[in-house]
């Protein structure tokens, strides 16, 4: 498989044209509920199958040779198969679907879609899926061909599908490169903007993105939090909050779901309770237009929060392969973050602690969306993204001078190294920049020879940050820096 990356490019589209690709777009998700109900047809048989309930718990047995091991994977694999579920008996099954919807959707979309249902199986089957989910019309937002020789093709600077011809917007000089490379296959995405859908043409071009950012060489360390990010280069330091230019929405979010709120209970007045509950059961829910309007203009809000912090991604990853082709962050696990604790715990006052943690500052932040970012920046100019253990690297615990680990508090956000002050999170990215070869300690020697510059980067950085006069996050340790700045 060839390198691959995406240009994304806005279609003009006519009012007729904008009808068309909506009616295109619901007969895509109802081919697509169509497979997720035959499929969770077909796992529950599968799964109620004596055989291959046996099978999984033999796969269990501890002490099993390798031979034995791949002797039950292939008799588990023959058993889902005769119950149709594989990727190519999936693509088999759509063509049926896809006759009723002939006049909008051809054989390339509609497998295309049987392979999203099949990732879902996969999931499902394989690893820590929990179900298969329908997909109401407004979660349903692209569909995408196979190869760019038939049905959704991009031809002579135009999209071409069943019979509509569809001008994007060819603006840049990147535009205009990146249309040099072949055109693997294209995809069309809708947006919710204002008060309608925008659609996009994206195109998977052959190839490497015209450079388009200076690209640097040398190594640097990123020390990344659930919302902040530390990063130390040659010759800089850096501490952000990301995606600090992504304009907050919650506040307007909120008081258009309680809006959307007020409308279903007016609407809807049998399907809750006297004390305000829904009833349970299954319900016929009607929604207004004055709520559809609502729930429009909540998805716009949300997709324009998501596209103020890719953008600021985008720029903070483009900044560190300027000066960096090759950068060491710890290994971070944002999933288990988010996620709220298992158990309740009480105070000392016997109250209950609250089992949030950091889902929604992660939310709002996206650090596993920028260094997924920042790995396809590096890895675009011939760079990489190495990624530190934890356990072994301790890079908030060493001391290159005493050359030894000392545990500290959380609360803790600085340090002295020999009789220097240091901004926590700071040091530890000049620690994983001067990593061993191996990636499991700090080269020593690295940090001796690299520490006299690292100070300066480091107090440009602090002071600067103190000089703004602006609102940062504790984390950042501005006062204990200003306070040890002023009696050492």
């Amino acid at each position: 498989m060839t390198e691959s990356y995406v240009l994304t490019l806005k279609l003009n589209t006519s009012p007729e044209q904008d009808v068309w690709l909506s009616h295109t777009f619901w007969c895509g998700q109802q081919i697509y509920n169509v497979l997720v109900r035959h499929c969770k047809k077909q796992l529950r048989k599968l799964i109620q199958d004596p055989e291959y309930r046996d099978l999984l718990v033999a796969r269990k047995e501890s002490g099993l040779s390798k031979a034995d091991k791949n002797r039950i994977n292939q008799e588990l694999t023959d058993i889902r198969i005769g119950y149709g579920l594989s990727e190519y008996q999936l693509h088999a099954y759509v063509s049926v679907q896809q006759h009723r919807y002939k006049k909008s959707i051809d054989s390339d979309v509609a497998q295309k879609i049987a392979s999203s249902v099949w990732r879902s199986v996969e999931k499902y089957l394989f690893d820590n899926g929990k179900c298969i989910h329908f997909r109401k019309y407004d979660e349903f937002e692209s569909m995408e061909g196979k190869k760019n020789t038939s049905g959704m093709r991009f031809k002579d600077g135009r999209l071409h599908w069943r019979g509509q011809v569809i001008q994007p917007q060819i603006r840049t000089d990147y535009d205009r490169k990146a249309l040099k490379s072949r055109v693997k296959y294209c995809r069309i995405q809708r947006k919710p903007v204002g008060t309608k859908y925008h659609y996009y043409l994206q195109l998977v071009l052959e190839g490497k993105p015209p450079v388009k950012h200076p690209v640097g060489h040398g190594t640097a360390g990123l020390d990344i939090g659930i919302s902040t990010a530390a990063i130390v280069t040659k010759d800089s330091c850096k501490l952000t909050v990301l995606s600090s230019d992504a304009k907050d929405h919650s506040a307007q979010i909120r008081r258009t779901q309680r809006a959307m709120d007020r409308s279903r209970r007016i609407t809807n007045p049998d399907n809750y309770l006297p004390d305000g509950t829904v009833r349970k059961g299954a319900r016929k829910w009607i929604r207004s237009k004055h709520y559809r309007k609502l729930q429009f203009r909540k998805k716009s809000m949300e997709r324009r929060h998501a596209d103020a912090i890719n953008t600021g991604h985008h720029r903070l990853a483009n900044e560190i392969a300027s000066k960096a082709d090759t950068a060491y962050v710890e290994k971070m696990f944002f999933h288990g973050l988010a996620r709220r604790s298992k158990s309740a715990t009480k105070k000392a006052d016997g109250r209950f602690r609250s089992r949030k943690r950091f889902g929604k500052s992660i939310g709002n932040h996206a650090p596993a969306a920028f260094l997924k970012i920042l790995e396809s920046r590096l890895a675009s100019s011939g760079g990489e993204l190495i990624k530190i253990d934890t356990v072994s690297f301790r890079a908030s615990q060493y001391n290159h001078v005493t050359d030894d680990y000392v545990r500290k508090k959380l609360s803790c956000r600085g340090s002295f190294v020999g009789s220097r002050y240091v901004q926590r999170d700071l040091y530890s990215a000049f620690l994983l920049k001067n990593s061993n070869d191996t990636g499991t300690a700090a080269d020593r020697q690295k940090c001796i020879d690299t520490f006299p510059m690292f100070l300066i980067t480091h107090n440009a950085c602090m002071d600067a940050l103190l000089a703004e006069n602006k609102k940062y996050p504790s984390s950042f340790g501005l006062r204990s820096y200003k306070y040890h700045k002023r009696n050492c």
